[in-house]
């Protein structure tokens, strides 16, 4: 079975994350949402064939979708179910990029001015690009703060990403790519290393989702 770089573990309910940019790693924090499963596990146990009414294996499915879940997200470089994001910035530059998809909303840019107070830049003063990493930019006429603390993290942006809230917001093929993958880590459970677990069928439609991001083409800092 095909090969993926990544390992099959159950996500935590918090996480932190460094994406590199192109001059410094920019960290991404996961916020506590309480959101759906990808595939739910009555959707699950139907495609293994299991009953329903038979809870012997609910424990193992939930692991499995929640880890299968994660290595197809960390994969495709995407994120299924709706997620909110917090990042940080030591500065305001005239775009940064989120390095999330695909993006749900920006819901907030907040700030510490120099009087120590957390500012929220007006959600009219930017907007945000179509690329699949996408780009908050500065609307016409419109300029970012300048009275910002001089300290690292000082501008904290929290946005959503994911298709949506509900698992029938995800594509119907990568559900579907889900299901095989799940029901190969349910058969193959300990006979195979965690990226070798992926049905090729499933693999096929992770890498015709996978975001390969070869260049900032926007300005940074």
């Amino acid at each position: 079975m095909p090969h993926l770089q990544t390992n099959l573990i159950a996500p935590q309910s918090s996480s932190r994350a460094v994406v590199t940019g192109r001059d410094k790693a920019f960290v991404y924090l996961i916020q506590p949402s309480g959101r759906v499963p990808a595939i739910p596990r009555d959707e699950a146990k139907a495609w293994l064939e299991i009953a329903l009414n038979d809870d012997s294996f609910n424990a193992q499915i939930d692991a499995i979708i929640a880890a299968v879940t994660l290595c197809a997200e960390n994969w495709t470089g995407l994120t299924f179910i709706n997620q909110v994001y917090l990042t940080f910035r030591d500065f305001f530059t005239p775009n940064f990029q989120l390095k999330r998809a695909p993006i749900f909303t920006v819901n907030t840019i907040e700030y510490t001015d120099t009087d120590k107070i957390v500012q929220t830049v007006p959600d009219t003063d930017y907007g945000v690009t179509r690329d699949v990493y996408p780009f908050v930019f500065l609307q016409p006429e419109s300029s970012w703060p300048s009275d910002f603390r001089e300290v690292p993290e000082v501008v904290e942006i929290n946005f959503t990403a994911g298709f949506g809230a509900a698992t029938t917001d995800i594509p119907a093929d990568i559900r579907l790519a889900l299901l095989n993958h799940i029901a190969s880590a349910f058969v193959n459970k300990g006979d195979c290393d965690a990226g070798e677990c992926v049905p090729c069928g499933a693999k096929s439609v992770y890498d015709k989702h996978r975001v390969i991001d070869l260049a900032i083409t926007h300005t940074e800092g």
